[in-house]
């Protein structure tokens, strides 16, 4: 018999609580998300255009803009050359003077659509989920798609991976305009009729180049064609209508945990998904960098794993192997829970393990057993902001939406990066990586550093929401520069679930026909639910202030003019660990709550 296993990321500064989509039907109209960061990159790929009113992505599909976007998206195999016929005006009387004219004409000689009679083709009616996937799979060169087997084809095409798009097609709803950029995103990777995936045709026939798509699509695609970071592409599927933060290391740290139990392609889809070259390397760094921040009193990141048995709801037990395993490498503890205590047990140790600031992540027992990581981290600015410059200044929202807010201000030398065009801007804030010492009758000793703690934040500002934040900061050639910064002080809550999320950038065995034996002593679970909670506070506070007195007999050269960097509008963050090159913390503001 089949069982099945949960496991959930916890991260502190880190939060948060999410319900899993356990089938494709049960998901409501109002837990489908706006669709705003794939709306961006489609723009970048010139295929949703947006109005003068945005993107307007709630908005329904009219059957004219279905067939545009269907157009742009398909292009190489779209333009098929249709049979001679004579111009004597339009074949549609409600056509005429159309603004996608051209495109109805072209869409209905190529066989993908008709009018709804003789004389009128109705293109500013509305289009459901089937029809517009039965027009996209046509053109995709799937023949004999009907709006009754249009579901069966996408899944088999592979249009259909995402539990979002799978659940707008299932149920034939009124397609909206994130719905629709959602099926033209995933038809990038979806496989035309002769096997080959859709962007790759693009490239092929010189539609794009293939640094087009660079930073845009993620592993769905296989076989590693668009280099992205694991912490991109999942930056990339995080929602685009709310602020958030995600923990890129707190995630791939519980599918290591996963990965160590799993064999087979199960554990080869996780790996690949995270882009880890070798597990056991993987294992390795992830041992010396818990070792290494337990070590040091600059800062904390205290990282933490367990897994748990319900015994109430199953007689299985971790292997000895296992539990070895990520012991060794992850200080991992395997203990057993039942029905009764599994809340107060799993949900005191998440509180311990995050300093309170998730007191609780589960709210009842109904699993048979729980891989669970937990981050804190804590850590004070190298230079302070001055309380006394902290200013009421406007904020705007993605939406336009005007507020005051607290911004933190200060001028000075700081490591700074602008793209030749300007449309990406990163300035670097160090945290502190020393510790003032004392001796025995409390007088200064001097200062302890840690040579080898360098984490920092990154702020990004993109004129468009920057799919690649982190390749971004990786990139950049950061140059020591006169900035006048101002910083809104700011705190971020945020959970989601991350089964669609885990599934579209390749984990589908280990939710379904999962191997991993080797994590029990006998028996096989699977993967049926996965929660990511964050929390972040950013301000004033917990950082040192520095001075330094000098006496010279020399000139001295003025302070340039400094480049504002002023975070008024959404912009992004990274907390990094410069010498591991991971990416402890990742997120955006974009919204004033």
């Amino acid at each position: 018999m089949k069982k099945f296993f949960c496991y959930f990321l916890v991260v502190c500064i880190l939060a948060g609580s999410g319900a899993s989509v356990m089938a494709r039907t049960d998901l409501a109209r109002e837990q489908i998300p706006i669709a705003n960061n794939t709306a961006l990159a489609l723009n970048r790929l010139g295929i949703m255009l947006g109005t003068e009113n945005g993107f307007e992505l709630e908005r329904s599909v009219t059957r004219a803009e279905a067939l545009t976007l269907i157009g742009r998206t398909t292009q190489p195999i779209f333009y098929l050359p249709c049979l001679p016929y004579e111009d004597n005006g339009p074949i549609f009387e409600d056509i005429k003077d159309h603004w996608a004219y051209d495109t109805i004409e072209t869409f209905y000689r190529a066989g993908y659509i008709n009018g709804i009679s003789q004389t009128h083709f109705a293109p500013d009616r509305t289009i459901t989920g089937r029809e517009f996937a039965k027009i996209l799979l046509s053109v995709l060169g799937y023949t004999d798609v009907t709006i009754e087997n249009a579901y069966d084809i996408g899944l088999k095409s592979e249009l259909l991976l995402n539990n979002f798009t799978a659940t707008i097609i299932y149920n034939d709803w009124q397609l909206t305009r994130g719905d629709a950029a959602r099926l033209c995103f995933a038809a990038l990777c979806a496989k035309t009729s002769g096997g080959e995936m859709l962007y790759k045709t693009l490239i092929s026939r010189g539609l794009y180049e293939k640094d087009a798509f660079d930073g845009i699509l993620y592993s769905a695609c296989g076989e590693g064609s668009i280099e992205m970071s694991f912490d991109d592409k999942m930056n990339e599927l995080m929602p685009g209508d709310k602020n958030y933060m995600f923990s890129p290391l707190s995630i791939k740290m519980a599918l290591a945990l996963a990965a160590n139990g799993a064999q087979g392609e199960t554990k080869q889809q996780i790996i690949d998904a995270c882009g880890i070259q070798s597990l056991d390397e993987f294992n390795l760094a992830a041992q010396k960098m818990i070792e290494k921040y337990s070590k040091t009193d600059a800062l904390r990141l205290d990282i933490a794993n367990s897994v748990w048995i319900n015994q109430s709801r199953s007689q299985m037990e971790f292997s000895n192997t296992y539990k070895e395993k990520i012991a060794q490498f992850y200080g991992a503890k395997a203990d057993v829970v039942t029905d009764d205590d599994a809340q107060q047990k799993i949900n005191g140790w998440v509180k311990e393990k995050t300093n309170g600031k998730i007191p609780s992540i589960i709210n009842n027992s109904d699993f048979w057993a729980y891989l669970v990581n937990a981050v804190y981290f804590k850590a004070s600015w190298k230079d302070d902001f001055m309380i006394g410059a902290t200013k009421k200044s406007e904020f705007t929202d993605r939406n336009g939406q005007v507020s005051e807010i607290d911004f933190m201000n200060d001028t000075k030398w700081l490591d700074y990066y602008e793209s030749d065009d300007k449309s990406v801007r990163i300035a670097k804030l160090d945290y502190k990586n020393f510790v003032e010492a004392f001796d025995e009758n409390g007088e200064w000793a001097g200062v302890k550093r840690y040579d080898d703690i360098d984490v920092s934040m990154y702020f990004v500002l993109s004129e468009n929401k920057n799919a690649a934040v982190a390749r971004s900061v990786r990139d950049a050639k950061l140059e020591r520069t006169y900035v006048k910064l101002s910083v809104p002080k700011f705190k971020i809550e945020f959970s989601t679930s991350l089964n669609d999320m885990l599934k579209s950038l390749g984990i589908k065995r280990a939710f379904n026909e999962s191997e991993f034996e080797p994590m029990f002593k006998a028996g096989n679970m699977w993967i049926t639910d996965t929660v990511h909670k964050t929390y972040i506070s950013v301000d004033e506070h917990g950082t040192e202030a520095a001075a330094v007195t000098g006496m010279g007999m020399a000139g001295s050269a003025l302070p340039p003019k400094p480049i504002e960097f002023i975070l008024d509008r959404p912009f992004s963050f990274i907390i990094r660990d410069n010498i591991s090159d991971e990416i402890l913390f990742m997120g955006e503001y974009a919204f004033v709550d």
